[in-house]
């Protein structure tokens, strides 16, 4: 039998294996934090998001730039 140990973390996603556009369960999963806590992120403004309905989406191109300290800036 085997059994999985408290001390076996997943990996975050590669970001080269991420869609165009990320949902904040994606994104939680790159900052290992909980989806409540990139929600509230997106809210705030400190993550660029946009609102699909009730659905919150996030452009990868504009979450790498956050991540990179760009404030979601992108250049086409």
């Amino acid at each position: 039998m085997t059994t999985a140990t408290n001390s076996t973390k997943m990996q975050p996603p590669r970001l080269d294996e991420l869609p165009d556009v990320i949902t904040a369960e994606q994104a939680a999963a790159v900052l290992q934090c909980t989806t409540n806590h990139v929600y509230a992120l997106c809210r705030a403004g400190e993550i660029p998001a946009i609102k699909v309905g009730r659905l919150v989406r996030i452009h990868k191109r504009a979450f790498l730039a956050w991540l990179e300290g760009g404030q979601g800036r992108v250049t086409a």
